[in-house]
């Protein structure tokens, strides 16, 4: 399921040995009724829907295994209205016998990544409109032998938390993998911690909870009470953790207290930003002692609205609300501020 409010959302349905019930269903009264899209058909006999993502109210994609030599994967970008099926111009084909699993998936504003039964990552930059695949040092993200969890900040920087605690990160999109040295005890699940520099937090069954501030590099104990299956955060603020559910007021879904702070510590005393007026009407000016290299103003959800290399920012065409604003220094540091539109 995917859901853009608090009324609107999609889910997939994967057809019976018949061939039939598979597709996109869509509400937009909070789920007292489903109306079916059928150009998302997931209905041939070889159809199993996994992942479905929606941008917002018109963008989306949902992908299923493969029915041939291709990943089944539909996208739209009116609401799914009417979804368009990729055909081999634009995915990457599958290798004998590989197939995706349910809800493995990771979206960092318009990437989208998931990952298969070859231990493989498709990842799309655009959306979900085409594909390109990479190898991972997993054999398989969800056998019996070797399974694994992803985290995505952008398009190059990702993360791979294996079953055995080791975990791998990526700076290049997946081209190369590189063997951290921390290994965990907490493997069920890991997270990018969006306006942060490398900031993530891995959760385990019985384990408890973990985070780095250096992008899985050393690690400190948040918790080792508690058991979880999955972790997501849409910022430092909101981080959310489920677990199971042993009674009507045990267990279920934790939120993390207080906020992890934007910045990892060593980067926070090492950069001198002023950011004002906060909150503001549209101009925004940043005052450093350090070169910049750029500034990215991101929603609380990781998509990157405006990007500049000036001191000066406006935007007056926004919205109301809380924004992020991440300044790139020439030498290789970084710093995000917490940016109110009035």
């Amino acid at each position: 399921m995917t859901a853009v409010s608090g009324t609107t959302a999609w889910v997939t349905a994967t057809p019976n040995a018949g061939g039939n019930g598979g597709g996109v269903w869509k509400t937009t009264n909070s789920g007292t009724s489903w109306t079916k899209q059928p150009t998302a058909s997931f209905n041939s006999t070889a159809s199993f829907a996994n992942t479905i993502y929606f941008w917002d109210e018109n963008n989306g994609v949902a992908m299923g295994d493969p029915t041939g030599t291709l990943f089944e994967i539909y996208t739209t970008t009116n609401g799914g209205t009417t979804w368009t099926k990729l055909t081999s111009a634009s995915v990457a084909p599958a290798v004998a016998n590989e197939y995706g699993y349910v809800h493995l998936k990771e979206v960092a504003g318009d990437n989208i990544w998931f990952g298969t039964s070859a231990g493989r990552i498709f990842k799309s930059a655009n959306k979900g409109a085409t594909w390109t695949v990479v190898s991972t040092p997993l054999t398989d993200f969800g056998g019996t032998l070797s399974s694994g969890k992803m985290a995505l900040k952008d398009a190059n920087n990702a993360w791979i938390l294996s079953d055995t605690g080791t975990v791998y990160s990526t700076t290049n999109g997946g081209s190369t993998w590189n063997t951290l040295p921390t290994v965990l005890a907490q493997t069920s699940d890991i997270v990018y911690i969006p306006g942060t520099t490398s900031t993530l937090i891995a959760v385990g069954n019985g384990s408890g909870s973990v985070r780095s501030g250096n992008g899985g590099t050393s690690w400190t104990t948040i918790e080792n009470s508690n058991s979880f299956v999955s972790v997501a955060a849409l910022n430092t603020s909101t981080v959310l953790g489920g677990s199971f559910n042993l009674s009507s007021t045990i267990g279920g879904i934790y939120k993390l207290s207080g906020s992890l702070g934007v910045n990892n510590a060593a980067i926070e005393k090492n950069n001198s930003l002023t950011v004002y007026p906060n909150p503001t009407r549209g101009e925004i000016n940043i005052k450093t002692d350090k070169k910049i290299k750029s500034s990215s103003v991101f929603d609380l959800s990781g998509k990157v609205l405006l990007q500049t290399s000036s001191e000066k920012i406006n935007i007056s065409s926004f919205t109301k609300g809380t924004y992020l604003l991440k300044v790139e220094f020439v030498d290789g540091t970084s710093k995000t501020e917490k940016v109110i539109k009035d």
